[in-house]
């Protein structure tokens, strides 16, 4: 949990699309962002010239319950 927080990722303030951000300092959140479209192009095996793939969460809490989903099992607990 301290190597995560100690990330850059952390605290960083991103709002916006990759390369038009509201803030600078956010090359790897953008790095990290392309990748994510490109796989989820990928997973679904669609052609990036066609689609379009937003994958910001909506807002905190819903991201949030994204990462809970994905690490703690069924039943488990915080």
């Amino acid at each position: 949990v301290l190597e995560a927080l100690g990330s850059c990722m952390n605290n960083k303030y991103s709002e916006g699309y990759p390369g038009q951000r509201y803030y600078g300092g956010t090359e790897h959140v953008d790095e990290l962002e392309r990748l994510c479209q490109k796989r989820a192009l990928e997973a679904f095996g669609l052609d990036a010239d066609k689609w379009g793939v937003n994958v910001q969460p909506y807002s905190g809490s819903p991201a949030n319950f994204a990462i809970y989903t994905a690490v703690v099992e069924p039943h488990g607990r915080i």
